[in-house]
């Protein structure tokens, strides 16, 4: 072996650069298969002069022609250790890329990553940028611009900072650092608006077609989204949220006052509410008996608005309208001797007038769980009835916000070890808790505010495996406290609802059979 000046590192004779050359493309093949795999070559020559290559074969050329072709790309001079350890990075990277099919979506983007993220080529005419000068800058020029909005600051918060936030701001903008961000987003509606942010930050300074190519390396098809917006708590996942995620204290230790005790009291109790009852968030300003009883004439139709045009009910059941049979006096909610309180919501609301029915878990009682007879406690909003913009009324809108999953939240879920849901999961957690009570789908519909159609194929349709093998399981558990039975795990529970739905769909069937085997 003889010295180089390459930082006091020995070069290697021909012979040992081929030897370790072989075993690394013996190496990469048997652990990504032959095919499709990046290779590397040292040329036939004296040590001195020799040169590596990678090869690879891809089936789009750099003018974007299908054209399957094989590659051959200079690595440099293979005497010097530290390229020929740069090579083999470069023939890992490449086939993992090949492998995986990264860029199958916008296959013209893989030369991009070649030539600036793999083979470090600098781009002719463009300085090295950072990517927190570029933020700023597009920040100064995205508030001038909109200057006549409300809150221009706001505004660039919510459409274009909370998303380029996540790039890492001391780093060079390169395609690498691009596709690094682009997978590391969830597959949902939020990846989507980061990627518009970014590529706005990109349209400023001119980058976009230098740089857009690696916004492309991913298709987004929101499944994330869908599992979410399937996903309804069960009992005890809304129990342990209402205990667990109203803390009375802030994160520094020191309890909470004024208007955020207020705030984190009343988003508790409107929990509560939409968890037992199952009404909307708008609702809450349009409940008529909250201290006061209301007198319901037998000539008054509760109305039940379709939610569909076309929905087969509404001849069925006269436009989903009930008529009172008689008249009746609907006790005050806080009426202490009224100890099934019926909410009555009144007719200018989203379906019109209505009576909600309180729904618990078998062997619990919610509104004594969730004291929710205690007092009275909305969130402190004004106007809480005008309606926005968005045809959503203020209150609504601070409910959706303060019971939701994003950075406005009041429910501490980074201390929660559940899966988020929205508020409106609560109607359909609500749903799902009747039908496996054996309430009467339409009774059940009609306190919700819906058809029975809507409310068979919107709220009903999920209730799934997953919950059904929850609720068996909360219900084993209860017998088991009464008379000492075995416990029954989840697994268990998923097989022996899975068994049962193998006989039958009908959820009510499956409950009777499984307390038929509980009680022998």
């Amino acid at each position: 072996m003889t010295k180089v000046k390459n930082g006091g590192n020995p070069a290697k004779s021909l012979e040992d650069v081929k030897a370790e050359i072989k075993n690394h493309n013996s190496d990469i093949k048997a652990r990504y298969g032959g095919r499709g795999v990046c290779t590397l070559k040292v040329n036939d020559r004296s040590i001195s002069n020799a040169t590596l290559t990678l090869i690879f074969t891809y089936p789009v050329n750099r003018d974007g022609i299908q054209k399957p072709e094989q590659y051959n790309v200079g690595m440099g001079s293979a005497h010097i250790p530290l390229q020929v350890t740069k090579a083999k990075n470069a023939s890992n990277l490449l086939t993992h890329v090949l492998k995986n099919n990264r860029f199958s979506d916008n296959p013209i983007a893989f030369w991009d990553y070649l030539d600036y993220d793999v083979l470090g080529k600098v781009k002719k005419g463009i300085a090295p940028k950072v990517i927190g000068d570029l933020i700023e800058a597009y920040k100064l020029a995205f508030i001038a611009d909109n200057k006549d909005a409300k809150s221009s600051e706001s505004k660039w918060n919510n459409y274009r900072g909370r998303y380029l936030e996540s790039l890492p701001s001391d780093a060079v903008l390169t395609s690498k650092v691009l596709i690094d961000f682009v997978n590391s987003l969830d597959d949902n509606s939020q990846a989507t608006k980061a990627i518009t942010a970014v590529k706005a930050l990109l349209q400023y300074h001119d980058l976009e077609r230098e740089l857009g190519n690696a916004l492309n390396c991913r298709k987004f098809t929101g499944k994330d989204k869908e599992e979410r917006e399937t996903y309804v708590p069960t009992d005890d996942e809304i129990i342990y949220v209402w205990e667990n995620g109203f803390s009375l204290y802030k994160k520094d230790g020191h309890k909470k006052g004024g208007k955020q005790l207020h705030g984190t009291k009343a988003h508790q109790f409107v929990f509560g509410i939409m968890a037992t009852y199952g009404i909307r968030a708008h609702e809450f300003w349009h409940v008529l008996n909250w201290h006061n009883p209301v007198n319901i004439s037998s000539k008054e139709w509760v109305q039940v608005d379709s939610d569909d045009s076309d929905d087969s009910t509404d001849s069925e059941y006269g436009l989903g309208r009930v008529q009172i049979e008689s008249d009746r006096i609907i006790p005050a909610f806080f009426d202490p001797d009224n100890e099934f309180p019926v909410l009555v919501i009144s007719d200018d609301t989203k379906t019109g007038k209505r009576l909600a029915m309180p729904l618990s878990p078998i062997g619990d009682n919610w509104l004594e769980r969730f004291h929710l007879k205690d007092e009275l406690i909305l969130p402190d909003i004004k106007e809480p009835l005008k309606v926005r913009k968005d045809y959503q009324s203020n209150g609504a809108g601070a409910i959706i916000r303060g019971l939701g999953c994003g950075e406005k939240s009041t429910i501490a879920w980074e201390s929660l070890n559940v899966t988020k849901f929205s508020s409106h999961k609560l109607r359909h957690a609500y749903t799902h808790r009747g039908r496996c009570l054996g309430v009467n789908p339409w009774k059940l519909a009609q306190s919700q505010g819906h058809t029975l159609s809507t409310a068979e194929s919107v709220y009903a349709k999920n209730l799934a495996s997953q919950r059904t093998a929850a609720m068996l399981k909360e219900e084993w558990q209860r017998v088991y406290q009464q008379n000492k039975l075995p416990q029954l795990t989840k697994e268990q529970a998923v097989k022996i609802s899975e068994s049962l739905k193998a006989e039958t769909t009908d959820i009510n069937l499956i409950v009777s059979k499984l307390l038929e085997a509980i009680y022998g």
